[in-house]
């Protein structure tokens, strides 16, 4: 691939992310749709990961030869990081505040949630990594 600017459809997938945050949290939609939870989860993990591969291969920040590219591994422990820092902190304001009874069951259908999100986003930046090979080939 070659180097280039954020990609629009990083910033439109962050603003579909807080289109659905946002109301979902004035209007207790975690609460009434199960699901809504298991969606975002999946597309923070997608977002995550396709900035982390973006910024690591992409974005010409960090020289990488061009046959070192493992976008799972880059895309997945970069979002298991962020996610686990985040079920981390979210099991400490539950011990300081008790507003909410933390969920460890919850916590690892998140992370799995959110692994799927970066599996995916890698497997977008692998194809899209092999269609530009072709092309320049």
């Amino acid at each position: 691939m070659n180097k280039q600017s954020f990609p629009i459809h990083l910033l439109v997938l962050i603003l579909i992310i807080m289109a659905l945050q946002v109301p979902g949290l004035v209007f207790d939609w975690y609460v009434k749709l199960w699901w809504l939870d298991v969606a975002m989860h999946f597309l923070g993990g997608l977002w995550i990961g396709g900035v982390a591969l973006w910024y690591y291969f992409v974005s010409g920040r960090i020289g990488i030869s061009e046959k070192n590219k493992n976008y799972l591994i880059v895309s997945v422990v970069v979002v298991l990081v962020i996610g686990l820092s985040w079920e981390v902190f979210e099991i400490g304001v539950d011990n300081v505040t008790d507003l909410y009874s933390y969920q460890y069951l919850d916590g690892f259908y998140d992370m799995i949630m959110d692994t799927l999100g970066a599996s995916v986003a890698a497997l977008f930046y692998f194809l899209k990594s092999n269609k530009y090979e072709q092309q320049k080939a």
